[in-house]
């Protein structure tokens, strides 16, 4: 025992200076603690950055298994432009190309591209320069002039949905929307940011075609495509993404279902936000602002068509079991078009191959979810990871810690991994981890400093006193004093 009036420690036993050491590793730990959140706090945007990396490797890693959806993709590529001619074709061809598909029995025709201005190639445009430029022009009865009127007719007799490109580039005028929405919970007008227009087709198009949806790409910081609006709020009115659209037409819906917080089973939380979203049969989760995640598949089995094929009379013959029944979208994988865009599986892919995507995981009902608690969760674990190395550092020693804390990064992890892989959960394990890793490369620094000083202490004070092997036997175990 120790005598009385004396600090010093027993043989074995812990003196103050062990515990000076833990209280150091603490307040050292607790500090990078602190500085982890206030990064987050501070840095969203670079957090949520790392947060895409990890998502989008968990896709590639395990892509969404494809559901079957009935689609079709008629592609208008390099090979259709190198046989057809330069883009923009005349209007006359593309209801040609309509005509075909709704002879083949496509269930749907959507547009991922507009027509906003009027077709110059048409007949009437050749004939008025004719004219004006002085010449007779007699023209048999029965010839359409206007190859836009000749589209407007094709879509009017087809499922057809017309696309628009909303942003806040444009302030020009939208069309009136083709579907109504009703409401469980506030109106989305009011909470929904608005956009100030965007571009659409002739009005002569978009008042014959049966649906009017959407194609705007949200823009990112990285430029790859994660989400998409199910809907979007622009002057005054509600406009579906052309993948629910396309299904509403499919179905033979009237309307659109919109869930926001406050309905009648959505918890109030004071601030409007969007919970969930229902075409026809067909029930869907969204965000607060009414984005969808996107889960790839990639799409391996799902028809693409070439222009060209399916304008050639002979190769258009044999695409009936593609057409038939499916929902056909028209798009372009052409580089110079520009309709290209980045996924987490993929560099440059049409962007209608998206909103295939979206219509086909729509269909297959499997869904990515980030809760609202998941950020809360997050901050918990990191705060709960940079404790469990706090004590490591302070009662286990440098070691033991190195062991733990990668024991601990590896099982968040792994947490994570499993929450998506099985229950389809977006659940981050950037945040847990760096305030693990942070404690434990400040916390490993002080505990070494402070075991060497201790060394040296006791072989300065003992080595003239004692033999070698005994103080080397007293530095390693200071506790022996």
């Amino acid at each position: 025992m120790a005598r009385g009036g004396d600090d010093k420690p027993a043989i074995g036993q812990r003196g103050p200076r062990d515990w000076r050491r833990r209280l150091v590793v603490a307040a050292v730990g607790v500090g990078a603690i602190v500085a982890v959140l206030g990064l987050v706090a501070t840095n969203a945007p670079l957090f949520a950055r790392f947060r895409n990396i990890v998502f989008d490797g968990y896709q590639r890693l395990t892509p969404r298994p494809p559901a079957g959806a009935p689609l079709a993709l008629v592609d208008i590529d390099e090979g259709s432009m190198a046989k057809l001619g330069q883009w923009p074709w005349p209007r006359s061809l593309v209801a040609t190309m309509v005509d075909r598909l709704g002879q083949l029995g496509a269930a749907t025709i959507a547009f991922d591209i507009v027509f906003p201005e009027a077709d110059r190639s048409s007949p009437g445009v050749a004939v008025a320069a004719l004219q004006q430029a002085g010449a007779k022009v007699d023209l048999p009865t029965g010839i359409e002039l206007d190859n836009d009127a000749v589209l407007a007719r094709s879509f009017a007799a087809n499922p057809v949905v017309a696309g628009i490109a909303i942003s806040n580039e444009t302030a020009g005028a939208l069309p009136p929307p083709k579907a109504g929405f009703s409401f469980g919970g506030p109106d989305p007008k009011t909470y929904l940011v608005p956009f100030r227009g965007g571009i659409s087709d002739l009005s002569v198009l978009t008042s014959a075609a049966p649906g009017l949806g959407s194609f705007s790409f949200p823009p990112s910081a990285d430029g790859v495509v994660r989400n998409f609006p199910l809907v979007a709020s622009a002057q005054g009115n509600l406009y579906p993404a052309l993948s629910v659209e396309a299904l509403r037409l499919a179905q033979g819906a009237g309307s659109f279902a919109v869930r926001s917080t406050g309905a009648s089973g959505e918890a109030d939380t004071g601030q409007p936000a969007m919970t969930a979203f229902k075409v026809g049969a067909l029930s869907m989760p969204a965000g607060p602002d009414g984005e969808f995640e996107i889960y790839y598949s990639g799409l391996p089995e799902m028809p693409v068509i070439s222009a060209a094929d399916l304008l050639d009379p002979k190769a258009s013959a044999a695409l009936a079991d593609k057409v038939e029944g499916r929902i056909v979208l028209i798009g372009t994988s052409a580089v110079g078009l520009r309709d290209l865009v980045a996924t987490p599986l993929a560099v440059a892919v049409p962007g209608a191959r998206v909103h295939a995507e979206i219509i086909d995981q729509i269909i297959g009902q499997v869904f990515l979810s980030r809760p609202d608690w998941a950020l809360g969760a997050e901050i918990s674990l990191a705060v709960l990871c940079g404790l469990v190395v706090i004590a490591l550092e302070a009662f286990g020693g440098a070691v033991v810690s190195t062991i733990g804390t990668l024991l601990l990064v590896g099982a968040t992890a792994g947490f994570s991994w499993w929450l998506f892989a099985h229950e389809r959960l977006l659940f981050d394990p950037i945040v847990p981890s760096m305030a693990a890793g942070l404690v434990f490369a400040l916390a490993t620094p002080v505990l070494l400093l402070w075991t060497d000083r201790e060394k040296r202490f006791i072989r300065g004070a003992f080595s003239r006193y004692l033999s070698p092997e005994l103080v080397g036997r007293l530095a390693g175990n200071p506790a022996a004093l």
